[in-house]
């Protein structure tokens, strides 16, 4: 299951870090060509602000990448087996699974300094 899932999850993530790459070269590109525009001498600012507006609208008109949020994305590993028997289903089984994720989740928070120890903690004790 460990297996599965962590494939499962692995491509998503990589897929959104290569989107927000290539939307942030993509801008890189457009404010180089804008800044070599507004830098050309014996052009009036007009005609500067005329190209740079056809520049944008040109790269945009190509680009089919949407930015994604910028959010810290964390690979979360479990620190114990998550199921001996997958087809098992038992609340019990599903509650201690629960309590050791979230626990799992704040341990890595607290390692980022995200949260303080003493919220990893309190927050620990408080897991249903």
């Amino acid at each position: 299951m460990d297996i599965y899932h962590n494939e499962l999850v692995r491509d998503s993530y990589l897929s959104w870090v290569r989107i927000n790459e290539e939307v942030k070269l993509g801008e890189e590109r457009e404010n180089r060509l804008i800044s070599h525009i507004q830098g050309l001498q014996g052009v009036p600012a007009d005609k500067q602000a005329e190209l740079a507006e056809l520049v944008k609208a040109s790269l945009h008109a190509t680009s089919t990448s949407t930015p994604r949020c910028h959010l810290p994305l964390m690979v979360v590993r479990p620190a114990m087996s998550l199921l001996d028997d997958i087809l098992h289903f038992d609340p019990a089984n599903a509650k201690r699974l629960r309590r050791h994720g979230v626990a799992d989740c704040l341990s890595i928070l607290t390692s980022e300094k995200s949260i303080t120890p003493s919220m990893q903690h309190r927050w620990n004790e408080e897991i249903d």
